[in-house]
């Protein structure tokens, strides 16, 4: 996966636009290493569902160890918030009483409203300081939930007057943390302290200047992470400084020695100079101290990266499920298991299926109509694996286009390709089985996606979402 931002590739790379700050390098203390080792463990647990939807009072906590010295600590949801906006904005409070904190944590990318945010670039004014322009979609992510975080954190700051305020986040989630501390800071809170993880560049340089002379500002990069050069300089973006760039390996303990602090809204010698943003270096940006993302991955094989949209709506849902599976196939051994979906929820399908074929059911079956692509090679070609894999595309349906090749996604094989016309009834003469990840001889051979050829998706030996009704913005 995992971000849209890598969707910019195609334009113009020319960086030459922004002056560099001077540059003024040292290295950090273990003092320092300790805090920043610890905070991002705030910014992970707020990938995670049962953090980012949980009741007041319940304890922060992650799989697989990613939060254990958080829930060492046994801190506390405060306040939580999701899928309230049209931004989607997610991420919780918590109260850290060990450590004397409130903490602001912001989920990064999870689901396609996310990507709405992510790749909205243009300007707006955030009504901060004379000429000051914020990204418009990380802005909006903001200040669509700033009211009740805003009353919720005076509440309980007021509450425990001799707590440090921390904001906190990982991706978007640095983003929209970094535009929230800079906005709380000038409402009563400022010392507010921002520990902003591989965050997107979110900043004109007049607002980058001011968050900088805010202090109180820790924004990490690690080696060539592609999201933190994004969106380009050319477009007028800069960083908030410091920048404290991570030069260790990916998922490696990371030294005091590794960590480098540079001064300045764009640095050279930091991540800016590794080179052009590529979803090949994308490892790099699940490595901060820690896998940042983990709550996100399928970790269902070695380099497997799925779409962070579909495999959540998966796993937010795949407990229950699980749960009346495993007691319905009990009740019914010789019962084969159908998975299956359209569009969207063929995508969930999909991973749903190779995920449940891991735990228990081996021989589910797979039936896609209409898939988006939703996995990496290494993850398709895993899927492809398992067998018992039927994914349908119809003749010019744009929607098993998306995501786009350039972006890394490919999709299971085999395709079973439908040449029928739209509303006709299908001969078996009219399904084509192409073997491999792309078969420019299917539905991706018949051009760029079109909203004009989107009475291809609806069709699928008869009407598959026929139920939605008239009238709605996708029944074309």
């Amino acid at each position: 996966m995992r971000s849209p931002f890598l969707a910019l590739l195609s334009g113009s790379l020319a960086l030459g636009h922004a002056i560099p700050g001077k540059l003024q390098a040292r290295d950090i203390g273990s003092d320092e290493l300790s805090k920043f080792s610890y905070w991002v463990q705030y910014a992970a647990a707020s990938y995670c569902y049962n953090d980012y939807t949980a009741k007041t009072g319940a304890s922060v906590s992650c799989p697989d160890n990613l939060c254990s010295q958080v829930e060492a600590t046994g801190a506390t949801i405060v306040y939580d918030f999701s899928n309230t906006t049209s931004t989607d904005t997610a991420g919780y409070i918590a109260l850290d009483k060990t450590n004397k904190a409130i903490v602001l944590a912001f989920r990064g990318s999870y689901s396609v409203r996310n990507w709405i945010a992510d790749v909205e670039f243009p300007y707006t004014n955030p009504d901060l300081c004379d000429g000051c322009e914020a990204e418009l979609g990380f802005w909006s992510s903001w200040t669509a939930v700033r009211d009740p975080i805003s009353k919720t954190l005076n509440e309980t700051i007021a509450a425990n007057p001799d707590y440090e305020l921390i904001v906190t986040g990982h991706s978007l989630g640095a983003g929209v943390a970094t535009l929230a501390a800079a906005d709380l800071r000038t409402k009563g809170h400022p010392s507010a302290t921002l520990y902003a993880y591989a965050s997107p560049r979110v900043a004109n340089s007049a607002l980058a200047k001011f968050i900088t002379a805010q202090e109180n500002n820790y924004r990490f990069t690690h080696i060539n992470d592609p999201v933190p050069k994004l969106p380009l300089l050319a477009m007028g973006y800069v960083h908030v400084s410091p920048e404290y760039y991570i030069t260790a390996p990916n998922n490696a303990t990371v030294s005091a020695s590794e960590v480098k602090v540079l001064q300045g809204e764009v640095n050279w010698d930091g991540n800016t100079g590794t080179g052009v943003p590529s979803i090949s270096s994308f490892a790099a940006h699940h490595w901060y101290f820690e896998e940042a993302d983990g709550c996100l991955g399928p970790d269902l094989c070695d380099g497997c990266e799925a779409e962070l949209g579909f495999w959540s709506s998966w796993t937010a849902v795949r407990d229950p499920i699980s749960k009346t599976l495993n007691e319905t196939i009990a009740a019914n051994p010789d019962y084969e298991l159908i998975v299956t979906g359209h569009s969207l929820g063929a995508g969930v399908a999909t991973l749903a299926a190779a995920d449940l074929r891991t735990k228990g059911h081996p021989s589910a079956t797979l039936y896609a109509y209409a898939s988006p692509r939703v996995a990496n090679s290494a993850l398709a070609k895993f899927i492809t694996a398992q067998e018992n894999n039927y994914r349908f595309t119809h003749i010019n349906d744009p929607v098993p286009k998306l995501p786009l090749l350039a972006i890394g996604y490919v999709h299971v094989s085999p395709e079973y390709y439908i040449t029928a016309p739209n509303n006709a009834t299908v001969s078996a003469s009219e399904v084509k089985v192409l073997q491999g990840e792309v078969n420019w001889d299917g539905n991706t051979g018949t051009g760029v996606p079109s909203i004009s050829s989107f009475a291809a998706h609806h069709w699928y030996f008869e009407e598959a979402d026929g139920c939605l009704g008239p009238g709605l913005p996708w029944k074309v």
